[in-house]
């Protein structure tokens, strides 16, 4: 025999999902943002810098869209250095 839960209200739900703890949260794997076929391509483009092909494929080492950490104290952060 299963006990059923009496149904909530809407009021009762917002709340416990405001105190819930994040972590209970559920999180989604998000997406890769470039394929490993899609690397050779930006290192072969032709109009790109330097600095934004590094920049591109730095990007393509992370798992997805997760940006970058702060630079560290001293550290250039410009846009007229490598960042």
């Amino acid at each position: 025999m299963t006990t059923q839960q009496p149904p909530r209200s809407f009021t009762a739900h917002l709340l416990s999902s405001f105190t819930s703890p994040i972590s209970s949260l559920p999180t989604p794997t998000p997406d890769p943002i470039y394929k490993p076929a899609e690397v050779p391509l930006i290192k072969n483009a032709k109009r790109l810098t330097t600095t934004r092909t590094k920049q591109l494929m730095r990007a393509a080492e992370r798992a997805h869209d997760d940006p970058p950490p702060p630079p560290g104290l001293g550290e250039c952060c410009g846009s007229s250095c490598d960042p």
